[in-house]
């Protein structure tokens, strides 16, 4: 349902588990249990962030644990793809078919666009640097 890279380790999710891989391989180093439904994953460095289209909301988890430090409902009916780029949190919703940029980790929309597909479901960003 999600997947993204600490630049060490790969992440996925299925519908009850979040499960963080070493290197990239199918082996698995942890894992949480989630409540809900785990849609879109992305990693800033510290925490683990995942949608959920069963109650369309964003989570912030505390560092990779089920532990949840900063909700708030997603802008669309159903979260599918998430990414973060230092500063600002983007996600994309297959009901809306839209891409959104968040001010943050936050309900405050920065910039949104409808997607040249009708059901976004993947994000990522490049992230620039030396």
């Amino acid at each position: 349902m999600g997947m993204t890279w600490d630049g060490e380790n790969i992440y996925t999710s299925d519908n009850s588990k979040v499960y963080k891989h070493n290197g990239f391989s199918a082996s698995i180093l942890d894992s949480f249990t989630v409540s809900f439904q785990r849609t879109g994953l992305t990693w800033d460095g510290n925490n683990i962030y995942g949608g959920d289209c069963s109650f369309d909301k964003l989570y912030k988890h505390n560092g990779f644990s089920n532990g949840i430090l900063d909700s708030f409902s997603s802008p669309g009916g159903s979260p599918m793809g998430l990414t973060w780029d230092g500063t600002n949190l983007y996600s994309d919703d297959q009901t809306a078919g839209k891409i959104y940029k968040h001010n943050g980790f936050s309900s405050t929309i920065l910039d949104s666009f409808s997607s040249p597909d009708a059901m976004p479901t993947g994000l990522t960003h490049e992230h620039m640097g030396c």
